[in-house]
């Protein structure tokens, strides 16, 4: 069962909980506005679900509810910012601005962020740099680990998503946005807040590394990589730049997202902005991707494929039929988010009946 929520009303709720819980409305604002981004191009485990565990960490202390951003480094095209253990969404807004302004004065800009928080979706640091025609590209580390190295059982590896941004013309412009497992960890949490006992094969393994289909034995085991021994690869590489380079955690020390709610996670981003005419026009390149889109879109299918997209085709298309008819939310997710909007003080706006 769902219920179906305006962009809107969805925003002014995820900003009232925040606001409850001491963030500044701007802040606020800023968190609402990627958790809902998420939400509307179908990539609900990192929408407003998110709330029910930054609230507890915000509650709790491990979490400050004002992100005091400053610069810990700066050397021409690069800026290492500490991120004062904000809301991952506020620090991640601010490096990829930073990212882009200093894009404009050096071409390419590459801006490291420490002692931060879980970011969400990565797609909407990354999207942020395509009105000013340049390229994102977004990474983080440390936000809770759920990979084993390859070979072994022991939880030392994150996801670590990865995201990239194009600008294009008259097309959806494509988006790459994934971690190095097979599916989120809040894929598997939905499921288990739903009821579902039971998921697909190949999402997980239990704690002895034996695949497995059980929600609750795929929270307390490990997600499976992308490509096998490939994805393993990446999440290593991924977790030396975006959690060891910038000063984050890497490894045995790296703290559970939804581990003890008090202790600071200390979570590291990598965030790059590049000018596409430090390359090409960005009227000729933007034609170009165009016809690439075009032509893969009309490539030949195999049987079975209805239609071939780009990358981010389908959360684009998605995201735009939201805006206009609502976001379907699960009604169990939405009552747990309306309990927790209760218990934190939030009156108005409400996402379900009293």
């Amino acid at each position: 069962m769902t219920i179906t929520v305006s962009a809107d009303r969805l925003w002014a709720f995820a900003a009232g909980v925040l606001g409850a819980c001491g963030v500044p409305a701007d802040d606020a604002g800023t968190t609402a506005h990627i958790l809902v981004e998420a939400d509307l191009r179908g990539v609900h485990s990192h929408g407003v679900l998110g709330l029910l565990v930054y609230v507890k960490r915000l509650r709790a202390g491990g979490v400050a509810p004002t992100a005091s951003v400053t610069v810990a480094a700066d050397r021409g095209a690069t800026l290492l910012l500490d991120g004062g253990n904000g809301l991952g969404q506020v620090v991640g807004t601010a490096a990829m601005e930073r990212a882009i302004a200093r894009a404009r004065e050096t071409a390419v800009a590459l801006v490291g962020v420490r002692n931060s928080n879980h970011l969400g979706m990565n797609g909407a640091y990354a999207m942020m740099a395509l009105p000013h025609d340049m390229i994102g590209f977004v990474t983080n580390a440390g936000s809770g680990n759920l990979l084993a190295p390859w070979g072994g059982i022991e939880r030392l590896l994150g996801t670590n998503p990865i995201a990239l941004a194009v600008p294009a013309g008259e097309e959806p412009p494509p988006v790459l946005d994934m971690a190095m497992s097979q599916v989120s960890k809040g894929k598997i949490t939905l499921a288990a807040t739903r009821g579902e006992s039971s998921i697909p094969a190949g999402w997980a393994l239990d704690k002895q590394g034996r695949p497995t289909t059980d929600s609750t034995e795929a929270l307390e085991g490990l997600l499976v990589p992308i490509g096998g021994h490939k994805g393993a690869g990446l999440s290593v590489m991924t977790g030396l730049l975006a959690g060891v380079w910038v000063g984050g955690l890497f490894g045995r020390e790296v703290r559970e997202l939804f581990g003890p709610p008090e202790v600071p996670q200390q979570t590291g981003h990598l965030m790059a902005a590049a000018r596409v005419d430090a390359f090409m026009e960005p009227a000729e390149f933007k034609r170009r991707v165009d016809a690439a889109v075009r032509e893969l879109r009309s490539s030949a299918r195999a049987a079975g494929a209805e239609e071939i997209l780009a990358p981010g085709e389908r959360g684009h298309r998605l995201a735009a039929q939201r805006r206009a008819a609502g976001i379907p939310l699960d009604a169990a997710v939405a009552r747990k988010l309306q309990d927790m909007a209760d218990e934190v003080g939030l009156s108005e706006p409400r996402l379900m009946a009293a």
